[in-house]
């Protein structure tokens, strides 16, 4: 198991995947009675079970302790201190594990999610659960392709962040997923740990209703950007204008001119995104060859199946997860989709 993966005090790391490995790669594998997990034996199986407190601080001042008005949080099970970020007030409101899957089943309803993954991080800050959802997404065609449903909920317990529930679709064929924020909307809902975080929580369970409205958007988005057939340069361009820094190249008689010599490592990964894009698993489907969809998905296939995530030199699917979900490549995905729409309304 990956440093980043949490143990509890019985030595158990905190990961549970049902019937086989997903589209993130992590977690041990179960194989429940009904192909699926309930959010019983999701908490059950991750060992989720811990709690969460607040640490009081205590400072000095002249040989005296005083209390700090400040807390940081500390994991019961294990006693460890999330010292990660910086302490916080009253005003933080703890969410524990078992809340957050309540919250999830809420937003789904009961025994309709289908729980894949749900496991923590590190010293037990960070917990993420993974759930499908009944419905999917068409891309009409030639070849109709199909685009599973997921919703993912991340919570932290350092303060660092919010609890977040982020719609993730994934391509069935090449386990791409398509994270991506267009409209001037994030593809994630937030719900801060304030005093009146639960009763949010508790009023949150219409999040399905604005997740098949995007299911829809996304449905339509999608298709129209796989009919939008796109040339060799355009491909060149859009992969510029996505991975490079605006004084590393100008776009000159619609070809990209370099002005400045690339790292070998930056040219490597244009090189691998580029042929992500036109070899990638499913990249020939004629919803995605040589479109806009596919420049998209091929992005997506590079951070899914070509890049490499290490910590040490070893392979670590949880910084690929963290990342791909919320961090540097799902902005990179997100700037990718921005590019796609942006040529298809200059056309």
């Amino acid at each position: 198991m990956a440093a980043e993966i949490h143990f509890n005090s019985k030595g158990e790391g905190c990961f549970t995947i049902v019937n086989k490995p997903a589209w993130h790669e992590i977690g041990t594998v179960q194989f429940p009675k009904d192909k699926f997990m309930t959010s019983e034996e999701a908490i059950k199986g991750s060992h989720l079970d811990y709690k969460v407190s607040k640490a009081k601080l205590f400072g000095e001042v002249d040989g005296n302790h005083i209390k700090i008005p400040k807390y940081y949080m500390y994991n019961e099970d294990t006693k460890d201190i999330f010292f990660n970020g910086s302490p916080v007030t009253d005003q933080y409101t703890i969410v524990q594990n078992v809340d957050a899957f309540s919250f999830f089943d809420s937003i789904v309803g009961e025994g309709k999610a289908i729980y894949e993954t749900a496991g923590a991080l590190k010293k037990g800050e960070i917990i993420f659960i993974v759930a499908k959802l009944p419905n999917y997404i068409r891309i009409a065609g030639k070849e109709e392709e199909q685009i599973d449903n997921y919703l993912v909920l991340t919570s932290r317990h350092d303060g660092c962040g919010a609890i977040k529930a982020i719609q993730t679709p994934i391509q069935v064929v090449c386990n791409n997923t398509l994270n991506a924020a267009f409209n001037g909307r994030s593809d994630y809902f937030t719900f801060n740990h304030s005093k009146d975080v639960h009763e949010k929580l508790k009023q949150a369970a219409n999040l399905m209703h604005f997740v098949d409205i995007r299911t829809k958007e996304l449905e339509h988005v999608y298709t129209n950007l796989s009919k939008i057939k796109i040339e060799d340069r355009d491909i060149i361009k859009l992969i510029a204008k996505t991975f490079l820094l605006e004084d590393e190249f100008v776009i000159n008689e619609n070809k990209v001119i370099l002005t400045k010599d690339l790292s070998t490592r930056k040219q490597n990964i244009m090189d691998e995104v580029k042929d992500s894009i036109y070899y990638g698993v499913g990249q020939n489907l004629n919803t995605r060859a040589n479109t806009l969809y596919g420049f998209i998905s091929g992005v997506s296939y590079y951070f899914q199946n070509v890049k490499e995530y290490k910590s040490n030199g070893i392979a670590n699917p949880q910084k690929k997860f963290i990342n791909v979900m919320d961090g540097h490549e799902n902005r990179l995905l997100n700037l990718a989709t921005r590019n796609a729409l942006d040529f298809q309304l200059a056309m």
